[in-house]
């Protein structure tokens, strides 16, 4: 009886630790929440304080260049009465011509000269003489004249490089006023607050593409009663077509599945129909057709944006929609950890994003960024992960180049060989160009028709494979079921290769 006691008190105290460890978890992933919201709210605030500090820096930097111009152009007067002469003399040209030529008629007639002397004669012809008589004094007016233009032109180069300088100036302002911000912001329990606020209405608003996908099993018992089984499961609605509504959901979810049907959020439930499924990503395509459903209905649904992804939104807060607690519209939040470039898969390579929020691979767990973006999907159970302890996520370019497969009720043409680019390097050693092969998944078409680790594919059928790049294209433009040649470099030794081809048939993905 001592020894049962002494049993259940270690399991109770066994508990006691898991439990704490749970709790200490969760705590830290909402501290780093917390400081992660603190850090938005602040340079929010600083952006916002900073710029209107700025625009009244620049306002007033503006004045000043407009006071500095009118006291430069008060403390020189006599450029304005230059200006002025220049113009009297311009136009007295046309006078001292009129006058020289009213001179030259009056001296044949030995009459005085007098205003109508002046004035008299033939217009055109004397105001050619009179130009004639006076270049010098012509050239020279117009040479004053273009030489302080050139002098006013030259001022204002000084105030744009005066205002260039205070651009700067201001500048450096307010980047010293956001470092003041951050560094006297004080972070609080309500930036958390506010934090999980904005998560709550993404999530809700996200949560509009989740449907609730019901397969139903029947069979009958020992004594040919029936029998009807049914599971629950998650989707995701991808695409709406002029006469359809796509679901992303997994293919555990549908598997033997007699009848599906589809629940929508407002709590419409419409039959399914099973589209296509992809074994290898654990992917299944389901369409409901829009024939009963209302616009008003339709008017209120959406399809999910799936988006792009890269290495620069490591730390990125992230949303978990579907079943990620194993039950359908759950949640969960978290942060991406880590993103695999050019993981290998079979026929090609994508990126895997590693994160720490739960998900059930089997109901359906996706990954949404904050503003309600596609980023991924749990990758199937058995799956070997670069990230022990971490969520694997397929990511957004997979899943959009297996969907345009399913969308069409095509299966992802499949061969099996994992494998990378024959480098540069490789080349130079004696190495064929072409796809090496690392590995050859098992009961593959690859595996079946004799293809071995270590032999270099240099074509499909007609299309040349001088990376896995070029490989993995050219798979893509087969047909599950179609004959192929794959032509390969086997090494015999002392980096001697010889070509073999292998005739397979087309698997599905």
């Amino acid at each position: 009886m001592d020894e049962k006691q002494e049993k259940n008190k270690k399991k109770f105290i066994s508990e006691k630790i898991v439990g704490r460890e749970l709790t200490l978890r969760h705590a830290t992933k909402y501290i780093i929440l917390a400081v992660a919201c603190g850090i938005l709210f602040g340079i929010t605030a600083a952006v916002v304080f900073s710029c209107a500090r700025g625009t009244s820096a620049l306002r007033a930097a503006e004045t000043g260049n407009r006071t500095e111009n009118t006291v430069t152009e008060t403390d020189h007067p006599g450029k304005e009465d230059g200006e002025a002469g220049d113009a009297n003399a311009a136009a007295g040209t046309g006078t001292e011509t009129g006058t020289k030529t009213g001179d030259n008629n009056n001296t044949g007639n030995g009459a005085p000269e007098t205003d109508a002397g002046n004035a008299g004669g033939d217009t055109s012809q004397d105001a050619a003489q009179g130009q004639a008589s006076h270049p010098a004094e012509d050239g020279a007016v117009s040479g004053q004249s273009a030489q302080e233009r050139g002098t006013e032109t030259d001022e204002p180069s000084e105030h744009v490089q005066n205002g260039g300088t205070a651009d700067q100036e201001n500048k450096d302002g307010i980047e010293g006023v956001i470092r003041d911000e951050m560094e006297r912001y004080s972070f609080s329990g309500k930036d958390l607050k506010n934090f999980f606020a904005r998560v709550k209405e993404e999530a809700k608003e996200a949560d509009r593409h989740i449907v609730s996908v019901q397969a139903v099993k029947r069979d009958t018992g020992w004594f040919n009663d029936p029998i009807e089984t049914a599971q629950l499961a998650s989707g995701i609605i991808t695409a709406i077509t002029s006469d359809e509504i796509q679901i992303l959901t997994t293919e555990d979810a549908v598997q033997s599945a007699d009848s599906l049907t589809v629940t929508f959020r407002d709590g419409t439930v419409e039959d399914a129909m099973l589209r296509k499924t992809s074994h290898l990503d654990g992917m299944a395509l389901l369409a409901v057709s829009k024939e009963r459903l209302g616009s008003e209905f339709l008017s209120s649904i959406s399809a999910v944006p799936l988006g792009g992804f890269g290495t620069d939104q490591i730390g990125e807060p992230v949303l978990a929609l579907g079943s990620p607690l194993g039950v359908t519209h759950s949640m969960d939040v978290g942060f991406i950890g880590y993103v695999m470039q050019d993981e290998q898969t079979a026929d090609g390579s994508m990126e895997v994003i590693y994160t720490d929020i739960a998900s059930n691979e089997e109901k359906g767990t996706f990954l949404l960024s904050l503003d309600g973006t596609l980023l991924g999907m749990a990758r199937p159970e058995g799956v070997d992960t670069a990230v022990s302890g971490q969520t694997s996520m397929m990511n957004a370019a997979h899943i959009r180049s297996v969907l345009s497969y399913l969308s069409e009720g095509r299966a992802v043409p499949y061969i099996g060989i994992l494998g990378r680019t024959v480098s540069s390097e490789m080349i130079r050693e004696g190495l064929p160009a072409g796809a090496y092969v690392n590995g050859v998944r098992q009961d593959s078409p690859a595996y079946v028709s004799g293809i071995k680790n270590g032999d270099i594919v240099i074509a499909v059928g007609d299309t040349e494979t001088g990376s896995m790049e070029a490989y993995r294209s050219a798979v893509h433009a087969l047909s599950a079921g179609e004959t192929v040649e794959l032509r390969v470099m086997r090494g015999s030794g002392n980096n001697e290769y010889r070509e073999l081809s292998f005739s397979l048939t087309v698997g599905e993905r």
